[in-house]
């Protein structure tokens, strides 16, 4: 089950599709991994940012905001945002997706390099889970965070693995136990300090925490 992992964007499609074509609705061990369900540390601290930077209007009849979750995986953030009353919707790259847990949410199918494509000042936020460390080599990040700051049009709220990644569990056929599936798919590894020195040419960093293994990080765009 062991695989390398992808060296083209059309191979990480290939890959994350056949990640999350696995059943998994419980994990077996401590917490969900991101793939397979909602990490609740890491996202309670993205959904209290986004509340935190855009307010509920004192009309509560009305919309709160546009957000886009970028790359929303099964969609676990991209549900919790909307139940909090945003209009939200998200994008990811692997198909499977878009006829299973994503069937019934506003989804587009484009990666990072491809966010241009909603336009200038699109959102009042943009969300990126766990993503950026996924993405293949350092240039796909200064796109990435090029294209957040050109269609959001003040925040962008991260979240990104600084260690290498745990093997995912991927649910064996039938029998309803777990093998070992990709592994190394944190592909930049990078100290945070990398990582803000990426942020600064496009973000004011607002707010920056640290925790075991992962940076969070609260943007404006300048």
């Amino acid at each position: 089950m062991r695989k390398k992992p992808p060296n083209t964007f059309e191979d990480a499609v290939a890959v994350y599709n056949e990640l999350y074509s696995h059943g998994s609705v419980k994990h077996p061990t401590k917490g969900e991994l991101g793939a397979y369900g909602s990490h609740e540390g890491r996202d309670q601290w993205l959904l209290d940012c986004v509340q935190r930077i855009l307010p509920p209007p004192e009309d509560r009849g009305t919309t709160r905001g546009r957000v886009l979750d970028a790359s929303c995986g099964r969609g676990h953030l991209l549900v919790k945002l909307r139940e909090l009353g945003y209009d939200a919707e998200g994008t990811e790259i692997a198909p499977c997706l878009f006829e299973t847990e994503l069937r019934n949410l506003p989804v587009r199918q484009l990666g990072y390099h491809e966010l241009d494509q909603f336009g200038e000042n699109a959102f009042d936020v943009v969300v990126s889970n766990d993503v950026l460390e996924h993405l293949l080599r350092a240039r796909d990040v200064t796109v990435a965070l090029r294209n957040f700051s050109l269609i959001s049009k003040r925040w962008v709220v991260i979240a990104v693995g600084l260690a290498r990644a745990r093997n995912f569990p991927v649910a064996l056929a039938g029998d309803g136990r777990f093998g070992k599936g990709f592994s190394d798919l944190h592909i930049i590894r990078r100290r945070a300090i990398w990582w803000t020195t990426r942020l600064e040419p496009f973000f004011s960093i607002v707010e920056c925490k640290k925790g075991p293994g992962r940076m969070y990080a609260c943007c404006e765009v300048k």
